[in-house]
């Protein structure tokens, strides 16, 4: 706006000296007022930029790595933080006047959008997706570590193996990933994460992505044996209802003692002696099952070896402990105390979760072999 200058003059009955007074009155211009101070995104370098665009797909990945450790226990807390973030953003993009109703109402609105059917329908066809790539991932990456040094022998071991082992902790932390990339939000202009992301340096933005990966690399690193101990096993199955908690645990008895079976059965018709008889599977103190296999014929220990390796490769994870009993020796073995994410195949370390002398069961070095081929029976 230009200045404006208004200029008056004396009406005539001024003073005698007939002076006029002349009043001058400026307008400036109206200050706009101050916008809010805001990172100028040019002086980013690109590779900043891009960091800043997918901070929600960062954000969520470095959440969710912890369930790779602690699968379910933090797929809850996932869930939590999805429905907390939910709620935030509700509130963020309401409309009109707020109040301390918001805090009731955004909620409960957020609940029941996440109760809505479709939303539902969409959760479980998550859960099925997520359980599906988790198997084929899992089982993938055992093949991959098994090929390489030992061949197709035992390759189907090795993926089951694999699956049962780091399966649930990567289905979950997927779920988690899928829960929390909605509740941070896409793109540039939206969510949390990108938000703050805007409002850090660019050495600040590198520093955070360095130290999430650090977590997610520590997770995976941790990853391994962290879901299926026998306490963890019992725990969930405990938390069901009385009737389904005991229609639970007479499955897992029954898959035990038919695997045993099969196991069992496998290695006669591989050449093995006969006579094996698959006794009951018993469930421990701690909830997990023992499993006994009996024969009253003279049984050579590396036979005993071969059965040994092939119920710990095959057998569920909830069967703790394998009792092998034989005319000339019972050996009794901690399945707790072995690798359980890929076949086993030394015979030393078979002997030690026994507590038996080391060289107990020979050096048959055909036996970890034999054994491999009644390792994936089918039950």
């Amino acid at each position: 706006m230009s200045d404006t200058q208004v200029d008056g003059q004396a009406d005539p009955g001024a003073d005698a000296g007939g002076a006029q007074t002349t009043t001058k009155l400026t307008v400036g211009p109206v200050a706009a007022p101050a916008a809010p101070r805001q990172r100028d995104a040019s002086r980013r370098s690109r590779s900043a930029q891009w960091l800043e665009q997918h901070a929600a797909t960062t954000a969520a990945v470095v959440l969710a790595a912890p369930a790779l450790v602690l699968p379910f226990g933090w797929l809850v807390v996932c869930l939590l933080l999805a429905l907390a973030l939910g709620t935030l953003r509700r509130a963020v993009e309401h409309e009109g006047a707020r109040g301390p109703a918001d805090v009731v109402v955004a909620p409960m609105r957020t609940v029941g959008s996440a109760l809505h059917p479709g939303s539902l329908l969409r959760a479980v066809l998550a859960v099925a997706g997520a359980a599906i790539a988790a198997i084929v991932v899992s089982a993938a990456l055992g093949a991959l570590a098994w090929l390489p040094s030992e061949g197709t022998t035992g390759a189907p071991a090795a993926m089951r193996m694999a699956a049962i082992e780091h399966g649930p902790g990567l289905m979950s932390a997927l779920l988690c990933f899928l829960l929390l990339r909605g509740g941070l939000g896409h793109g540039r202009s939206d969510g949390v994460a990108a938000a703050r992301a805007r409002a850090l340096t660019e050495e600040g933005l590198t520093a955070c992505v360095v130290a999430g990966a650090v977590v997610v690399l520590g997770c995976v690193a941790l990853s391994s044996g962290s879901w299926w101990p026998a306490g963890s096993t019992a725990g969930a199955v405990g938390l069901l209802p009385g009737a389904l908690e005991h229609e639970v645990e007479q499955a897992q008895a029954s898959l035990v003692e038919e695997e045993a079976k099969a196991v069992a059965d496998c290695v006669r018709d591989d050449g093995g002696p006969t006579g094996w008889r698959v006794g009951s599977a018993k469930q421990l103190s701690d909830g997990s099952y023992q499993i006994s296999v009996r024969t009253s014929t003279q049984t050579f220990r590396r036979d005993v070896a071969v059965l040994g390796l092939a119920l710990h490769n095959q057998l569920a994870p909830w069967a703790s402990t394998v009792r092998i009993v034989t005319p000339d020796m019972t050996v009794a073995i901690d399945r707790t105390r072995l690798p359980a994410g890929s076949p086993l195949r030394s015979l030393d370390e078979l002997g030690a979760a026994a507590e038996l002398p080391k060289g107990a069961f020979g050096a048959e070095r055909d036996a970890p072999k034999r054994a491999l081929r009644c390792s994936a029976v089918a039950v």
